[in-house]
Formats: structure tokens, C-alpha cells, sequence
């Protein structure tokens, strides 16, 4: 009986793995999916038997840190089943260290792009360079100022000011005087 697991990490969204582990041959009625009812990594693991191979997607899926991660692939192993990392089709009887080192890379990678809010502070087109394209289209910050400090509201200042936000606009010229 061929087992999967799927788990929703950043890479790769539940649906997306599902169909993978779908086109690898696993049945759909033996895919645990984490936060399904009662579908957890503990219930695939148990219906796991001796001898057989839970298919994730990647080793990634058994958790979100290296301790559960080795917690997982040990209880697996300690029942005499393994793992096979479908997208490259190494089993953990062959591969084992070098499943677990990905699985490592994975997690340092996704922990070094830093959170939602540091992602989004350091913009989706590359930081500084999409500040610097934003820039290009609005009206030129020496002009800008002079309409922000005369105009009687900022709401009458931003009619004028083309390109220009009011947290902008308060960010890069400061408060209204």
C-alpha cells in the first residue's frame, strides 16, 4: 500500500503536492492531508506499516524545524518503514543523510527570507530597485515639498502632488506645517 503525506509549507501549497503524489501513483484515499479531520503526520505514520515507504513531496513536509523533522524520520524508522522523497524519488534506505541535509537547506532558506512583514519592507521586485522604479513615477520630491508646505490640506497637496500616497508623502517630506 503506497501512503502520502502533505503538508502546507511555503514552496509548495497542499493542492499542488496532492497532484504531484496523485501523478506518482499514490491513491487519493491514502493521502494524509495535515489539518484534515483527523489526518495528521502521527496517523500517517501509523498507517505506515513494516517494510513500506511514506511519499512526501520532500522531507520538508514532516515539520517547520530540524527536531521535528529527525522526530518523524526516526519513528518511521524505528517501525521499519522509510520515506520517499517523490519529487527526486530517493528512498531514506538509500539516502538518508542527504534527504535530511536537504530537508536543512530547505528550512535555512525559507528562514533566511525573513517573515511576511520583512519581505514585504524589502519589496517583491528586489528592495531598493522597485523603490527607485516607484520613484520614476511620481512627481519629484523638491516640486512635491513646496506643494505640500503651501496647500491649505494634504488632501488638496496630494490633488496636486501626482504619484504620491499620503503615507508617502508624509514619510518622505515630513509633516505639514
Amino acid at each position: 500500500m503506497r501512503t502520502g503525506y502533505v503538508r502546507q509549507f511555503r514552496r509548495w501549497p497542499c493542492d499542488k503536492q496532492i497532484a504531484y503524489l496523485l501523478e506518482k501513483g499514490v491513491p487519493r484515499k491514502h493521502i494524509y492531508v495535515e489539518g484534515s479531520g483527523a489526518e495528521t503526520l502521527a496517523a500517517a505514520i501509523r498507517a505506515t506499516r513494516k517494510g513500506e515507504y511514506l511519499e512526501v513531496v520532500a522531507l520538508r513536509a514532516f515539520g517547520d524545524s530540524l527536531r521535528k523533522i529527525r522526530k518523524a524520520y526516526e519513528q518511521l524508522l524505528a517501525k521499519g518503514a522509510g520515506v520517499i522523497e517523490a519529487t527526486t524519488d530517493r528512498k531514506s534506505s538509500d539516502f538518508g543523510i542527504p534527504l535530511y541535509h536537504d530537508a536543512h537547506r530547505a528550512l535555512h532558506g525559507e528562514a533566511s527570507a525573513g517573515s511576511k512583514a520583512e519581505m514585504s519592507r524589502r519589496g517583491s521586485k528586489g528592495g531598493k530597485l522597485a523603490a527607485a522604479k516607484h520613484e520614476l513615477k511620481r512627481m519629484p520630491a523638491s516640486q512635491a515639498r513646496q506643494i505640500w508646505r503651501k496647500s491649505e490640506s494634504a488632501a488638496v497637496a496630494l490633488e496636486q502632488m501626482w504619484g504620491w500616497t499620503k503615507p508617502t508623502a508624509y514619510r518622505v517630506l515630513g509633516r505639514r506645517t
